[in-house]
């Protein structure tokens, strides 16, 4: 299972961005794997994506460690329900911008909207890194890259908002992400939950493009030596 926890600051955000990057990187515990932490350009909150294999493993790992940091107010966690990663090409190039976006869906929709992400064609521009289902503050997300906003923008105004079932679909750009997994771990995630596993298309691509080392909004393309 992949969880996103929310944490919010009581006041300044770095010091609970510095603490998950010298507490969780290469952590490993009773099944938890921190995998990367990020923050939404437009959001005063870091999230920490975590995969474990339950939600019970989860809570007793975040009882353990949340409290550690004096700067954490508060914390939300969302399921990300039926995982699908994309491999993002080898050739798409660096000083691309990570955005979320975030829908609202009819609930007599959420099969066919998600299905429609699933198959949607991209301009070369753009590349889809992952989908899910929330059922929360929003029905589903998906993430994608692109090379400025007025691309993403674009994107979604004219693809995306015109399916069927969406009330609504708003992109968000990440400011900053770090992987916290190792790299072979990080792969090895991303695999598990391909999108072939439920469109039965392989992809045409290997999960070796590290999208997660962004900062202020800017992705490099070539992986980094293993820390």
């Amino acid at each position: 299972m992949i969880f996103v926890v929310r944490l919010h600051p009581e006041c300044e955000i770095d010091g609970i961005w510095k603490f998950v990057e010298k507490t969780f990187k290469n952590k490993k515990a009773g099944g938890v794997i921190p995998l990367y932490v990020s923050q939404r350009d437009d959001q005063h909150y870091v999230d920490i994506i975590i995969e474990a294999k339950d939600s019970e493993g989860l809570a007793e790992f975040l009882i353990k460690e949340v409290p550690k940091c004096k700067e954490i107010d508060d914390t939300r966690t969302v399921t990300l329900m039926k995982p699908a990663f994309y491999p993002v090409p080898s050739g798409a190039g660096e000083g691309l911008k990570r955005f979320v976006v975030s829908f609202s869906v009819k609930p007599h929709n959420y099969r066919t909207v998600f299905n429609r992400l699933l198959k949607l064609k991209f301009p070369k521009n753009i590349h889809f890194i992952y989908v899910a289902y929330t059922f929360g503050d929003e029905d589903i997300i998906a993430s994608a890259l692109a090379k400025d906003c007025k691309t993403m923008k674009k994107f979604v105004r004219e693809r995306v908002r015109n399916i069927p079932g969406v009330v609504s679909a708003i992109p968000h750009m990440i400011r900053r992400s770090k992987r916290l997994a190792t790299k072979p771990v990080w792969k090895r995630t991303q695999k598990k939950y391909s999108a072939e596993k439920i469109t039965g298309v392989a992809p045409k691509d290997e999960f070796d493009y590290d999208w997660t080392l962004a900062e202020e909004c800017v992705v490099h393309g070539a992986l980094p030596d293993e820390f």
